[in-house]
């Protein structure tokens, strides 16, 4: 998707189809709310695109995998929150339970994978209106 929007969306899964899928179905949605949507399938890659594009004021929503190899989504979600707090999380995990995320301090939405696409959508609308609290 290529737009001029400022604003972006941070996607970060290790499963490139995970992370095709997520772009086609929220390009409508980003379009919305002038954003772009930014995917990475290494979440070094996403922090470091975070850190270089001043993501702490123009990062509007992070939908992270889990479970990924180098850095998982909770300590790249925990780096991001270090710069901006009050940025909005959706995680994505086969096993929603797993301690690691029993720890969170802060209240993410998190959806079980395999999802449904059209519910991932409803839950990003939520999250970019500000339906949902952290």
């Amino acid at each position: 998707m290529v737009n001029n929007y400022k604003d972006f969306i941070l996607v970060v899964d290790d499963e490139k189809g995970v992370l095709a899928a997520l772009e086609l179905g929220l390009e409508d949605i980003a379009r919305k709310y002038n954003l772009s949507i930014k995917t990475f399938s290494d979440p070094v890659n996403g922090l470091e695109f975070f850190n270089l594009n001043e993501g702490k004021t123009y990062c509007r929503l992070i939908i992270s995998d889990v479970n990924m190899p180098r850095m998982n989504g909770v300590e790249l979600v925990e780096n991001v929150r270090k710069l901006n707090p009050q940025t909005k999380v959706i995680f994505m995990t086969a096993d929603p339970k797993q301690d690691i995320l029993q720890k969170i301090k802060y209240n993410p939405t998190i959806i079980s994978k395999p999802f449904n696409l059209f519910n991932v959508m409803d839950k990003v609308e939520e999250k970019l209106e500000d339906k949902v609290q952290e």
